[in-house]
């Protein structure tokens, strides 16, 4: 008996790190221009929880300018070709305009779009970064590489 507690307790200790890295890193900018960067874990009722330094921060969608998968930052060409709505970059170079409707699972990552034609599911590994608004006090021009 005593054997058996002892084998479960390893593979418990060993599937810990395993959940630890099951979601994708981030950079998300918020409307007022503050950055989390830390692992993207959901998108659910209480917004976009994010794993940095170890703890899980909720962040309101309303608050979210960019979600950024690869830490490149937006250049102000990027802010050109952005709508109103969400506008999913893939790494391919295309982009998808739509409404952010959930993200969920593990490594990688399901992102569903809602788009005018209907729903576009994505993997994170797909996705470049997703824009839901420009940062608070950015104009839209200018030439800095990031607002």
């Amino acid at each position: 008996m005593l054997k058996r507690t002892i084998v479960a307790l390893a593979l418990a200790a060993l599937a810990v790190p395993a959940v630890a890295q099951a979601q994708e890193n981030a950079t998300v900018t918020l409307r007022n221009g503050d950055r989390v960067t830390g692992q993207v874990v959901d998108l659910g009722g209480v917004g976009l929880t994010v794993r940095a330094n170890g703890q899980d921060r909720q962040i309101p969608t309303g608050q979210i300018s960019v979600i950024d998968f690869t830490g490149s930052g937006m250049t102000q060409s990027d802010w050109d070709k952005f709508t109103a709505g969400a506008n999913v970059w893939l790494r391919n170079g295309q982009t998808i305009s739509g409404q952010l409707y959930d993200i969920s699972g593990t490594t990688p990552l399901k992102i569903i779009i809602k788009t005018d034609s209907g729903d576009r599911d994505f993997s994170s590994n797909e996705v470049s970064r997703i824009v839901l608004a420009r940062p608070e006090g950015f104009g839209g021009t200018g030439t800095s590489s990031t607002p």
